[in-house]
This record gives C-alpha cells, sequence and structure tokens, in this order.
C-alpha cells in the first residue's frame, strides 16, 4: 500500500507543478482513503512531500523568470501567522471534520476556478493601496499588474491556516485568486504563488516534526517522488495553453473535494 501511495506522490506532484499546486490537495485524499493515519499525521507527512515538490517547482519557475519577489513579500507576514493558527486547529480535528473541512474548501475554489468568476475580497477601510507587479520572463513576455495591499494580507492570512490545517501547500487556494481576483497573468500567479506557499509549508512541516507528526518511512520515498514529478510538471505547465490548465485545476480539484465529502458523510 504505501508503494502504491509513493506512485500517486510522483503523478500528483507532476500534474500539481503543472497546475501550480503542489499536490497536497490530491495526496490527503489518497492518504485519507488508504491509510488509517490520523489527520496530524496526514498533515504533516503530506506538508514534507509539498515542501520537496514546491522547492523544485520554484527553482524551476525561478529559472524562467516567472516569480515576482516584490509582490511575494506582501504575503510573506500574515501567510506566516496563518501557519501557525491552523496547526493549532488541525491537532483538535476528528477524520470527518478533517475530510469534510477540507472537500468543502476544495469544492468552492474549483467552481470559482471552473466558472470564472471572480471572488470579491473586501479591503478595510475600502481604500486602494496597490502593489504594482511588473515581471519580464526569460523568454522576453512583458506582465503588468497590481495587487491591493489590505486583500493580500487578509488572503494571505487565511491560506496561511489552510496549510497545515489540511496539510496542502496551499497554492491550490492561492493561484486561483491571484488570477481570479487579482488578475495576474496565469503563468505569474503560478511561479510566485509556489514560492510565496513555500514560506508556509516550510514552518508548518517543522511544527509537525517537532510533535513527531510525520510518518518518516513513509515522507522520505515520497519526497523523493516529489521532486521527480515537480521537475517535470513545471517544465510540462510553461508549454500548456493557459486556459488548459485552469479547467484542469477545475476539474481535479473538484474530483478531490467530492472523495473527500463522500468520506466524510459516509463514515
Amino acid at each position: 500500500m504505501e508503494f502504491f501511495i509513493i506512485i500517486v506522490g510522483f503523478m500528483v506532484a507532476m500534474f500539481g507543478s503543472a497546475m501550480g499546486a503542489g499536490g497536497g490537495f490530491l495526496l490527503v485524499p489518497a492518504m485519507v482513503a488508504l491509510t488509517d493515519m490520523s489527520p496530524s499525521n496526514i498533515a504533516g507527512t503530506s506538508l514534507l512531500f509539498v515542501l520537496c515538490g514546491k522547492v523544485t517547482s520554484w527553482l524551476g519557475y525561478h529559472k524562467m523568470g516567472l516569480v515576482d519577489y516584490k509582490i511575494s513579500r506582501v504575503f510573506a507576514l500574515p501567510l506566516l501567522l496563518g501557519v501557525f493558527v491552523g496547526y493549532s486547529i488541525n491537532r483538535m480535528l476528528t477524520m470527518e471534520q478533517f475530510s469534510f473541512g477540507l472537500g468543502t474548501m476544495l469544492a468552492f475554489m474549483g467552481l470559482l476556478v471552473l466558472t470564472h468568476h471572480k471572488l470579491h475580497i473586501p479591503s478595510l477601510p475600502p481604500h486602494p493601496m496597490p502593489v504594482e507587479g511588473d515581471l519580464t520572463d526569460r523568454e522576453g513576455h512583458h506582465f503588468h499588474y497590481s495587487v491591493g495591499l489590505r486583500r493580500s494580507i487578509l488572503v494571505a492570512f487565511f491560506v496561511g491556516i489552510a496549510v497545515p490545517l489540511f496539510g496542502i501547500g496551499g497554492s491550490v487556494l492561492l493561484v486561483p485568486l491571484l488570477i481570479t481576483s487579482f488578475d495576474v497573468p496565469e503563468k505569474v500567479a503560478v511561479g510566485t504563488g509556489q514560492f510565496v506557499t513555500l514560506s508556509a509549508a516550510a514552518p508548518g512541516a517543522f511544527l509537525f516534526l517537532t510533535d513527531a507528526h510525520i510518518s518518516i518511512d513513509l515522507a522520505l520515498p515520497l519526497c523523493l517522488a516529489a521532486i521527480t514529478g515537480a521537475f517535470i510538471g513545471t517544465r510540462v505547465g510553461c508549454k500548456v495553453e493557459t486556459e488548459v490548465l485552469r479547467e484542469l485545476m477545475a476539474s481535479t480539484i473538484m474530483i478531490a473535494a467530492i472523495a473527500l465529502i463522500w468520506r466524510s458523510v459516509s463514515g
């Protein structure tokens, strides 16, 4: 069974990196279905897997010039604060609560991407404080965009909570929001999202590791699978049309959401 999970890990790292996600949102449902691990052990093991894949993906997108480090700094502190909140909540969850919560969140994000709906995220007070993004990739494509400071802080905090709460890397939340609500170009959102959520996955994995909530025997081969899969997925993702990536992300998110919700209500 562990060998099968490792194969799944390779596949989700490859597809996740191509879509701009770490793959944790696909690995966690597999671990819920195939193991008897607790929510904390699942989240901790998945985060270590996600961390290895994210480092590989980030380096790949960095070489392509698709990571905006200026925008990334806006998200850093609130993301880190959210990680500590999410970690504390995770330790109180039952498996049914864990599955239903992650499934519901993924279903919402999947519908958001599938319908191309722009989620309105309020700024309080409602005065714009834009942070300008200006990026030119290695192929000479120029991108210009802006993100609201207050909205970025709000989004980063809640993404930070979700990372250790459910054992996901956070890109599956952040990347769709960057695209639909902040109007960041898809490929920039993917590369930047990988770097931003790396700063949440690292402390999240460390917290679980210090409390012995990571299955090392499973996590180490999963990390190797994540590095290999992410290396391939990063190169595939940059060659695929953005609309295809959007539809692929929405479909896989919805499948994972349905599986988790069904598992939680069926016992």
